[in-house]
Formats: structure tokens, sequence, C-alpha cells
């Protein structure tokens, strides 16, 4: 079975390189899973990534990029719970950090990669 690796990406008004930075993370092996962690861009940061593919989740307002990063991870355990659900290799519940908190945090619902449940 091949290595899954996910990247995060923090990033905040980046419009001028994350596209490429998005498709160079996608070019190194056994990359199958980009995510964006858009820490409160106002410019074309996160259409930029969607467009590259990338799995974009945001914050509101900039909190930093420690924030930006932990919003990534939990991205990336809601995409592994969601795999595992659909394959039937999950447990009955859903891990504590899948489970969408209210607040700030949104995911772009142009680029979640599984429609919500």
């Amino acid at each position: 079975m091949p290595v899954a690796i996910a990247v995060v990406i923090p990033a905040r008004n980046e419009a001028r390189r994350i596209g490429a930075t998005v498709r160079a993370a996608r070019r190194i092996d056994g990359v199958d899973l980009v995510v964006v962690a858009d820490d409160g861009s106002t410019d074309r940061t996160r259409d930029l990534a969607t467009h590259e593919g990338a799995v974009v989740v945001s914050h509101y307002r900039p909190q930093g990029k420690a924030a930006a990063m932990v919003l990534g991870a939990s991205a990336v355990a809601t995409v592994d719970a969601r795999e595992a659900a659909s394959h039937g290799t999950c447990c009955s519940s859903t891990p504590t950090s899948a489970t969408p908190r209210p607040g700030p945090p949104r995911w772009s619902s142009r680029s979640a990669p599984v429609p919500p449940t």
C-alpha cells in the first residue's frame, strides 16, 4: 500500500505565490492531499489555491500561523475520517478532532473533498 502524505500550507494574503506552492506540493511523491489553511486573507489566496486543487479551510480573521496549522490539521483529520467511513473502515463514532466546531473557521464549499454528511 502506498504511503499517503498530507501537506498543510498556512497562508495569509499569498495570492502571488500560492498557486506555485500548491503545484509544488502536489508533485511530491506520495502526496495525496494538499490543504491550504487560509488565515483571513483579503486577496484571492483561497480562490487560487482551490483552482490548483487544494482543499481550502479558512479563518474569518487572522489568528496566526499556529492557529492556521491547527485548522489545517483538523481538516486532514476530517478528510481521513470521511474517507475511512466511506470505505467502511471506521469505527461507529466520529473522532473528536473531526467534529465540526462553531466559530470562525469555515470550509470553502467549493473545495471540500466530500460533501458534508
